[in-house]
């Protein structure tokens, strides 16, 4: 169990981090003269150097354990939001804020590792729950630059403290985490996999579902066909439009209700605390339901849901805005 709480309380830490990073971003604009194109290209290089941080991680997990690469990603990543707060200028922002993509590419990985490993350990599913820990970090992130703004800290003073915050967290993590992540040998990890009779259940739960969609034996023996490589795509589009739309909230909202919706500097960071509360609702639901329906039924059900969320939205109207017309 205290590996449980310990991988549970790395997502959240991570979670903290990245939400006090992107609800700072109306800060960094103001500060450093920095316009929407600008932010764009930020934000994309933080994307791909934490592509590259996720890869260099399986190599060092492989032979340092994945706890090494979450502690060291974690002190790393508060190194680069201290220097996000201090920057004076766009070069030493932009180094800080690279470093901290590949940290935050690098943790992703590892404690993605440690939560599989757990998982395993359990025989249950636990992902979601994690999840959710990291939604609930994201929630106190925004409520922190809030409350900073609230209290007139300048970024220069309040991101190295939430820097120190994260420190401290990852120094906590290096007692209490396990040192997974490493290749398991083919003999055991089956095993491994199957220990619980829930876990079993829901793999057994996906394959009445694929039974009940493909049909009979033939048609499941027979080599790929269309409906296989039409299930593919469909996949693989939900993949490529859940992180646009997962980045488009997270990057933009601070800016949108800021610079749009004319909300103050403490109010702009609660819309992205409002979407981590609703993620942290889902993924608490989330283990129960893999184990109850199987994970075929609860990505249609999620992947509706989420079609059915992004077809109510409408571009903001021309005109004053209610926070506008309120002051």
């Amino acid at each position: 169990m205290t590996e449980r709480i310990a991988t549970t309380a790395a997502y959240a830490v991570q979670g903290f981090g990245f939400a006090v990073v992107l609800t700072s971003i109306p800060g960094y604009k103001d500060r450093l003269g920095m316009g929407d194109d600008v932010v764009t290209l930020v934000v994309l290089g933080v994307c791909v150097l934490a592509g590259l941080g996720s890869a260099l991680s399986g190599v060092v997990a492989a032979l340092r354990g994945a706890r090494t690469v979450v502690v060291g990603g974690l002190l790393l990543a508060a190194a680069a939001v201290a220097g996000i707060g201090l920057a004076p200028s766009w070069p030493v922002f932009f180094g800080a804020i690279g470093l901290y993509g590949l940290a935050l590419g690098a943790v992703d990985a590892a404690m993605n590792m440690l939560g599989i490993d757990v998982e395993r350990a359990h025989g249950r599913s636990l992902l979601a729950s994690f999840y959710a820990a990291n939604a609930a970090g994201g929630v106190l992130g925004a409520l922190a630059v809030s409350g900073g703004a609230l209290a007139g800290l300048g970024q220069p003073l309040a991101l190295p403290l939430v820097a120190l915050l994260v420190a401290v967290g990852a120094a906590w993590l290096a007692l209490r985490l396990p040192d997974g992540g490493r290749p398991v040998p083919e003999a055991v990890a089956p095993d491994a996999v199957v220990r619980d009779a829930q876990f079993r259940d829901a793999q057994v739960k996906d394959a009445q579902v694929r039974d009940a969609v493909v049909g009979d034996a033939g048609v499941r023996d027979a080599p790929v066909t269309w409906v296989a490589a039409g299930t593919i795509a469909l996949l693989g589009a939900g993949m490529l439009a859940f992180p646009v739309a997962d980045s488009a909230v997270s990057s933009w909202s601070a800016t949108f209700l800021r610079d749009v919706l004319a909300a103050s500097a403490a109010a702009a960071p609660l819309g992205y605390a409002a979407y981590q509360a609703a993620l942290i609702v889902s993924r608490l639901v989330g283990d129960g339901l893999v184990e109850r329906l199987g994970r075929v039924r609860v990505v249609r059900l999620g992947g509706t849901l989420g079609a059915l969320g992004s077809s109510r939205w409408r571009p903001p109207r021309p005109g004053p805005s209610p926070c506008s017309a309120s002051r």
